[in-house]
């Protein structure tokens, strides 16, 4: 009977290296159906992002695992704009910075795609970004001093609640000695001192905006004068 058993476990030993050899042949079959053979994709674009600007906007993305990637390209406007970066890469990680100029404000979805030197394409990278100008421009509303008086040989101001996408206030103020005086007010400041200011002079002030935590550009308020309450 112990040569039966011998026998058994060969035979299950056959099949299931047979059954395997099936599964990778089955596995490769597809390969017969397309029509340029097998299809090869270049690493994609990593980490894309876009810095919204004035009339203008920045992309920026990294080249992470493919040292064969020789190019990139970008479309736009549903395809209707495009662009072709070419690349040099080395053994690092590589970052690529597209500078696109004398756009329209509005949204854009923009597409990019890595080539490398075959003509093989990565899968596309989708994003949608902003780009700023005259109509954001008009709807920005100053950061207001609502009090301004003077104390103790300086200038006194309280200020409104600052909006989200304030940065600052810049300020400019004659002093004493009749030099020009600049500041840069915080946005969670609330009140803020003018040291030495001189008397019967006037202050102004503009505010500065950030559209968005990447934007590239500050868009500014026109400047405010102001004079301070002498008690």
């Amino acid at each position: 009977m112990k040569p039966l058993k011998h026998t058994a476990l060969l035979y299950s030993l056959v099949v299931l290296t047979a059954g395997g050899l099936s599964s990778c042949s089955d596995m490769d079959d597809y390969k017969k159906y397309l029509p340029d053979g097998e299809i090869r994709y270049v690493g994609k674009a990593d980490s894309l992002r876009l810095h919204s600007g004035k009339g203008r906007i920045l992309l920026s993305w990294l080249l992470i695992g493919d040292p064969n990637v020789n190019k990139c390209k970008v479309y736009w406007d549903n395809r209707a704009d495009s662009v072709e970066v070419t690349v040099q890469r080395t053994s690092a990680v590589d970052t690529v910075f597209l500078m696109l100029d004398d756009m329209q404000e509005k949204t854009y979805n923009f597409e990019i795609y890595t080539y490398d030197h075959e003509g093989n394409r990565s899968v596309g990278v989708f994003k949608n970004g902003n780009v700023y100008g005259e109509k954001y421009q008009a709807s920005l509303l100053p950061r207001v001093a609502t009090e301004a008086w003077f104390e103790d040989g300086s200038g006194i101001l309280k200020w409104s609640v600052a909006d989200d996408q304030v940065v600052g206030v810049e300020l400019e103020y004659t002093s004493v000695s009749g030099d020009l005086n600049r500041q840069l007010i915080p946005p969670v400041d609330t009140q803020s001192t003018l040291a030495s200011f001189k008397e019967g002079t006037a202050f102004k002030y503009r505010t500065l905006f950030l559209p968005d935590s990447l934007a590239i550009d500050t868009f500014y308020t026109p400047f405010e004068s102001m004079e301070l309450v002498y008690e």
